[in-house]
C-alpha cells in the first residue's frame, strides 16, 4: 500500500514537473516568437518611415501648391504587419503596441489620401483631354474655367487638409517609436 502512494506521490509530482517544464517552454517559444514579430515589424516601419518621410516628403513639404504626381499604389506596404496582426496584441509594452498600432492606421489612411490625390489628378487629366478637342467658344472658356477650378481646389484640399497633417502626424509617429525601448 505504501508503495502503491509512493508512486502515484512520484508520478503526480513527475507530471506537475513535466507540466511546469512543459509551460516554461512553451512561454519562452512565445515570448521569442514576439520578439521577432517586434524585430521584423520595427524592420518594415523603418522601411515605411523612409518611404513615406523621405520619397513622398519632399513633394508634400515643398509648398501650398497641389500635388501633381499620381504614385502607384498597387503594393502592399504592410505586408509584415498584415502577416503578424495574430502577434501584436502579444506585445506586453502598451506604448510599443499602441504606437505601432497607430502607425499603420495612420499609414494606411495616408496611402487612401495619395489615392484620393490620384484620382483628383486623373479628373483634371480627363477634363484637359474634354476640353483639348472641344471648339473653342465662350461658354467652353468658362466652363472649362470653373471646371478646373474645382479641380485645382480639390488637389489644393487634398493636400492641405489630408496629405500634409497625415504626413506630419506619421512622421512624429516615427519619432515616437524609436523613443519606446
Amino acid at each position: 500500500m505504501q508503495s502503491i502512494t509512493l508512486a502515484l506521490v512520484s508520478g503526480l509530482i513527475g507530471a506537475l514537473i513535466t507540466n511546469a517544464v512543459n509551460l516554461h517552454i512553451s512561454r519562452k517559444k512565445e515570448e521569442n516568437e514576439t520578439k521577432a514579430t517586434i524585430k521584423a515589424i520595427k524592420s518594415e516601419i523603418k522601411n515605411l518611415e523612409y518611404i513615406f518621410c523621405e520619397e513622398f516628403g519632399k513633394k508634400i513639404t515643398d509648398d501650398d501648391a497641389p500635388l501633381l504626381y499620381k504614385y502607384p499604389l498597387d503594393t502592399d506596404y504592410f505586408y509584415i504587419y498584415h502577416s503578424n496582426c495574430s502577434k501584436i496584441g502579444r506585445i506586453n509594452n502598451d506604448k510599443l503596441r499602441d504606437t505601432i498600432i497607430s502607425i499603420y492606421t495612420t499609414a494606411k489612411f495616408f496611402i487612401d489620401c495619395l489615392k484620393s490625390n490620384n484620382e483628383a489628378i486623373k479628373f483634371s487629366e480627363e477634363i484637359e483631354k474634354k476640353y483639348e478637342n472641344a471648339l473653342p467658344g465662350v461658354e467652353f472658356t468658362e466652363k472649362y474655367k470653373e471646371d478646373m477650378a474645382s479641380v485645382n481646389y480639390c488637389l489644393y484640399n487634398s493636400k492641405v487638409c489630408n496629405l500634409l497633417p497625415t504626413y506630419k502626424k506619421l512622421c512624429a509617429l516615427f519619432e515616437q517609436l524609436k523613443s519606446i525601448k
